[in-house]
Formats: C-alpha cells, sequence, structure tokens
C-alpha cells in the first residue's frame, strides 16, 4: 500500500514538473547582428555589444560586406587584421569563439545589386578567403572554425532560383542572392548545433552570443535583430535547448 502511494506521488511530481524541466539547458542566445556591419564595425563595438553581456561563447560570421559590399569595401588585407584582433579580443577575456565562414551567394542577383566592375574577382572566389583566414585562428581551447560556406556549396546551394536556402524570386519573391530564407536559416542552425555539440561546447546555462552582419540580424525575416522569430540565433537556441 505505501509502495502503490510513493508511485502516486512521482506520477504526480512528473504531471506537475515535466521531467524536461530537470534537463532543461536554459541557453540564452543574444543577437548581436547589424546589417551592413563590416568586420571593422564588429571591432568597433566589442566593448558596447559584446563584452558587457559576458557571453561564454561568441559565434562570429563576418567578412561578407568587407568584400562584396561595393558601397562599403574594405578589403582582404583590412579583413584579416581586423578579425584577428577581434578574436585576440575575446580570447584575452576566456570567451570561447567560434568563426563561421559566410555562406556564397548567388553571383546573378548580387551583380544586378552591385557594379560588377569593381570586383577583383569572383565574389564567391573572395568569400572562399574569408574560410582560408579562420582557419589559421583556429585553437584547441578557444576558437573552433565551421566551414558553413563549403557545407552549403557542396549541397549545391545557390542554385539560381531554384534553392530554398539563399532568397531568390522563386522561394522569398525577392531578387536577392545575398540573405537567408527561415528555411535557410533553420539549416544553418541545426548545422551549428551539431558542430557545437560535436566538441561538447554545449552546457546548461550558457550564454551565446551571435555576432555578425545582416545575416546574424535575420533581414528580411520575421523576428530580424532577436533571437525570435525565424532567425537563425532563434533556431540554434531552439535546437540547443532541446537537449
Amino acid at each position: 500500500m505505501e509502495i502503490n502511494k510513493l508511485y502516486l506521488l512521482i506520477g504526480v511530481v512528473f504531471i506537475l514538473f515535466p521531467i524536461n524541466k530537470f534537463f532543461a539547458q536554459n541557453i540564452t542566445l543574444i543577437n548581436a547582428g547589424i546589417s551592413g556591419n563590416t568586420s571593422l564595425d564588429v571591432l568597433n563595438r566589442l566593448s558596447s555589444d559584446v563584452i558587457p553581456f559576458e557571453p561564454d561563447l561568441v559565434i562570429l560570421m563576418i567578412g561578407t560586406n568587407d568584400l562584396l559590399n561595393t558601397n562599403n569595401l574594405l578589403g582582404y588585407k583590412e579583413y584579416e587584421s581586423n578579425l584577428v584582433e577581434i578574436v585576440n579580443a575575446l580570447r584575452e577575456r576566456c570567451i570561447k569563439i567560434l568563426l563561421l565562414s559566410p555562406p556564397p551567394v548567388d553571383e546573378v542577383y548580387l551583380y544586378q545589386r552591385h557594379d560588377k566592375r569593381k570586383y577583383k574577382n569572383r565574389p564567391n572566389k573572395m568569400l572562399n578567403k574569408i574560410s582560408e583566414s579562420m582557419k589559421r585562428l583556429v585553437d584547441r581551447e578557444y576558437v573552433k572554425f565551421f566551414d558553413l560556406n563549403n557545407e552549403l556549396l557542396v549541397k549545391g546551394i545557390p542554385y539560381h532560383n531554384k534553392d530554398k536556402v539563399i532568397m531568390n524570386m522563386k522561394n522569398s519573391g525577392r531578387e536577392d542572392g545575398v540573405h537567408l530564407t527561415p528555411f535557410g536559416y533553420r539549416l544553418i542552425a541545426n548545422m551549428i548545433a551539431k558542430y557545437l555539440k560535436s566538441y561538447n561546447w554545449v552546457l546548461p546555462q550558457m550564454k551565446i552570443l551571435c555576432l555578425g552582419d545582416s545575416i546574424t540580424y535575420g533581414k528580411y525575416v520575421l523576428g530580424e535583430g532577436t533571437s525570435t522569430g525565424h532567425t537563425y540565433p532563434f533556431f540554434l537556441k531552439r535546437k540547443l535547448n532541446q537537449s
């Protein structure tokens, strides 16, 4: 009889306090993306938009505007120098860093929006150089690199007016070629979550700050600039808090 009462009590506890509550990760995601940002912009706002939040991990995706935005080009050498300064500033504060190479672009649409003559090389070839810079900064303890650019390329993305990942006329009614769709943001969030878990970089109660430009910001999708809606910080938060 006493055993039956114990079982009943346990059942009531699990109804009132579901078991997933006991194992909830409670991971916080902060969206610190700003549209149009270059690596210099990110470097200049570390003291205001990153350090005060005391994140455990910063996920940095930056470089598209440095090399491809013809209204604000910085060039590769300056980009690399800024990237090194950003990483060193965070590492000095014992903040872990995951570097993400920016996704490839649909060059057809990019050339419609920017002056092709201002590019010294094909846009996607220039983006590959960002991956090379990021790889050189990897260390065992504080800095990891996930080649998001290559992961999408091997999936055949972008595929002009065919793929579901990068905004185009067919999937979003936009002649864009740079920003991602909600489907695309969910896809990359799942990739990032899997990568972080493979290195045991996901811990309960941790605070993750997503830093970057309009791709991190989530331009043109629900919840832009936040960790809600259809931004990649939202999908990443949901994925990491599932286990």
